[in-house]
């Protein structure tokens, strides 16, 4: 069921890797995050929204929004399942009841440009966020929410680290992975 309404809170990098990005979503309480991960592309699309001027105007993103919000279209984003790291997400029309699958970073870009709601199955968001804190500068990701590329590079680092412990996790979540 989608009943957890979300709304987008920041975008920001990673420390040490500014290929990837992080896209915070919480609820409308503010109680609990999502962290969604993105690519360089995208955190940079996210960034240039934030800035107030006129460079985005003829942006795919904001054309379409202009068509919607003059079309007869009732639609809405929907996050419903994570796949070896990475969410699933469609764009659903409730008017013809047809869904178009998204690149999940792509669907959130769509829905803050557009002011289009997002919703999230209620027991994946039970599953994967965690408590939001206003201001932290540190966020929780689940192990299921890291790309196969995220795995790998985390793997190499708690071994250097010396991190064995989370070595193990981290390599059973990718022999998990190619069992499926």
């Amino acid at each position: 069921m989608f009943n957890v309404k979300l709304k987008f809170n920041s975008v920001s990098e990673i420390v040490g890797n500014t290929d990837i990005g992080l896209l915070v979503l919480t609820d409308e309480e503010e109680k609990r995050q999502l962290t969604i991960t993105c690519d360089k592309f995208m955190i940079h699309e996210f960034s240039i929204r934030t800035i107030k001027s006129d460079i985005t105007k003829d942006r795919l993103p904001e054309a379409i929004g202009q068509v919607l919000k003059v079309g007869c279209m009732n639609i809405e984003v929907r996050i419903y399942d994570i796949i070896d790291g990475e969410y699933q997400a469609t764009i659903f029309d409730k008017i013809a009841q047809v869904s178009t699958n998204i690149r999940v970073s792509d669907s959130i870009l769509l829905a803050t440009t557009c002011d289009i709601p997002i919703y999230i199955d209620d027991e994946l968001m039970k599953a994967q966020s965690v408590k939001y804190v206003k201001g932290q500068n540190r966020m929780s990701l689940p192990v299921n929410a890291l790309t196969d590329e995220m795995l790998k590079t985390s793997l190499d680092n708690a071994i250097k680290e010396e991190n064995y412990e989370m070595a193990q996790y981290l390599s059973e979540e990718i022999k998990r992975r190619k069992q499926n």
